[in-house]
């Protein structure tokens, strides 16, 4: 029952992290598309 546990918030763990790590390359790419059309925007 424990191992089961175990695994269970292991994949929650690594779920939650790799979502996490999701959202900050999507916020990255946003970032820079912000940055690249910022001339485009103050000109």
């Amino acid at each position: 029952m424990l191992n089961l546990w175990s695994s269970l918030a292991k994949i929650l763990y690594e779920s939650s992290h790799t979502q996490a790590a999701l959202i900050y390359q999507l916020q990255e790419k946003i970032i820079l598309n912000l940055y690249s059309s910022a001339p485009d925007i103050l000109l």
